[in-house]
């Protein structure tokens, strides 16, 4: 399982820092940055190392030291931040309480809330019983994720990314995929955010069908 969890982090890296280079830019134009990577991994980075005592205060703190002084960053100051998660920690500065900071309207949700539970789902499963708690560490994930985008839709994502991680580290096959995401259509499809799911997890995101 380890070896696992090591071979998802790199892969989630690696992506992350392939893809900064062609944000933004056509790809017969962009040149492929060395050694950069962006927002993403960086608040990964800032939530492993709060695992020690993983809490809303000792993630967003870590969140904080990133934004004003570069930390978790490869070159010393913070890179691509998005205005949800600015505005978030914004208010965990003025003393709002960690799970209230979140933006709560739908301009709110934003992929560093997908990105950013993957940590999340590695400790949930390491400190839950999944086959008794799942419930419990979904719950937790949701907490841990409101800290910078608590819509609904946010947070139905966290749920549905921790599920399909924890099914694939089981067992990492297509079959078990197909399995996975059949289960979740039944689990949550009558969630009211579920509609903006379907195209996502019926692999349409492309062709916007």
């Amino acid at each position: 399982m380890k070896r696992k969890v090591l071979r998802s982090l790199m892969c989630l890296v690696q992506g992350d820092s392939l893809g900064l280079s062609y944000q933004n830019k056509p790809l017969d134009g962009a040149m492929v940055q060395e050694g950069l990577w962006s927002d993403d991994t960086s608040m990964v980075l800032a939530s492993l190392d709060a695992f020690s005592y993983l809490n809303g205060f000792s993630m967003m703190k870590n969140f904080i030291s990133w934004m004003d002084e570069g930390t978790y960053t490869p070159r010393g100051y913070s890179l691509g931040m998005g205005k949800t998660t600015k505005e978030a920690l914004e208010r965990f500065k003025r003393g709002v309480h960690p799970f209230a900071c979140g933006g709560k309207e739908e301009w709110s949700n934003g992929n560093s809330a997908l990105v950013r539970t993957w940590p999340l789902a590695i400790y949930a499963m390491k400190k839950f019983d999944l086959r008794k708690e799942r419930e419990k560490a979904l719950a937790f994930i949701e907490k841990m994720v409101a800290c910078t985008h608590g819509h609904p839709r946010s947070l139905l994502v966290s749920r549905i990314y921790s599920e399909l991680l924890w099914d694939l580290f089981k067992e990492g096959t297509p079959q078990q995929l197909r399995k996975s995401l059949d289960r979740l259509h039944r689990v949550y499809s009558e969630h009211p955010q579920w509609i903006y799911m379907e195209n996502a997890l019926a692999g349409n995101y492309q062709n916007g069908d």
